[in-house]
């Protein structure tokens, strides 16, 4: 049976940090079930931080488009998982942006750089639910801890991709 130290996720979406947890044990044992919890995601808005479904809506027109060896970002959900069975191994988090430093969607930031794609560009992008109560102070806090968080490992140990594209594509 596997044995684990520390099992993290990250959940991005459309190339943003949205989702974030780990769960460390004291010692090296069998984790017999985790859920990852990644029903409702992170967006700023004007009146503040919301934790709040998510959608998918035809892409805003206007966002410029670049094909080739990128990492995807319009598009794309990405689940990364980090599992690892060693003390004081751990990576930073990485250059992709989090959900508090651009607006509420992604065509919301003025600096963020063009969509990428590899093969299909894509047709949709995800909306946010703006209507959710705003988070507390104090669950903010723990939410941007979770995020400059160093990861477990080296790497991501597995990362899935979702690319959500139309079915004429």
């Amino acid at each position: 049976m596997p044995q684990t130290l520390v099992i993290a996720y990250d959940a991005v979406v459309d190339g943003v940090y949205r989702k974030a947890s780990s769960y460390v044990a004291k010692n090296v044992q069998l984790q017999k079930s985790k859920k990852i919890d990644t029903e409702t995601f992170l967006c700023k808005t004007q009146e503040g931080v919301v934790d709040t479904d998510m959608t998918v809506a035809p892409l805003e027109a206007g966002l410029k488009a670049k094909q080739g060896g990128w990492l995807e970002t319009i598009g794309t959900l990405e689940l990364r998982l980090y599992v690892t069975r060693q003390v004081d191994v751990s990576h930073a988090l990485g250059s992709i942006k989090k959900y508090n430093s651009i607006g509420g969607n992604v065509e919301d930031d003025d600096d963020l750089q063009p969509m990428t794609y590899r093969h299909v560009p894509p047709s949709f992008q995800m909306a946010f639910n703006h209507d959710s109560s705003t988070l507390d102070k104090g669950t903010i806090s723990r939410q941007h801890r979770k995020f400059d968080a160093r990861r477990p490992g080296t790497e991501p140990w597995a990362i899935f991709r979702f690319h959500y594209r139309s079915k004429g594509s």
